[in-house]
């Protein structure tokens, strides 16, 4: 089995984005995201502490090969400074590349 990448908001960040009382909480979340043409798009997840999705990774016998936090790119400071200051000071998402353990 080759890697597998996984994506999700960043546990340590989300309950401050979405002003949630507790980060350890495991929650359904509704965030909408900006489309090409304008509109929004709506997007569910389910929010939990890193504690549990390192344990989810673990539950089927994966590994955490290498962790990213994207930062958006340069040319985006023009098109959008604001969105970029944000996504530049406080992390959103993170990227897991996830191998099979041996």
């Amino acid at each position: 089995m080759g890697a597998r990448w996984l994506s999700t908001h960043h546990p340590g960040e989300d309950w401050r984005w979405f002003e949630r009382p507790d980060h350890f909480a495991v929650e359904r979340i509704v965030d909408q995201f900006p489309t090409p043409g304008g509109g929004r798009a709506e997007v569910q997840f389910l929010r939990r502490p890193l504690s549990a999705v390192f344990a989810a990774i673990r539950e089927v016998d994966l590994w955490v090969d290498e962790l990213v936090e994207p930062m958006p790119l340069a040319s985006c400071e023009e098109s959008h400074p604001e969105a970029w200051r944000s996504l530049t000071t406080a992390p959103r998402f993170l990227y897991l590349r996830l191998l099979k353990r041996w």
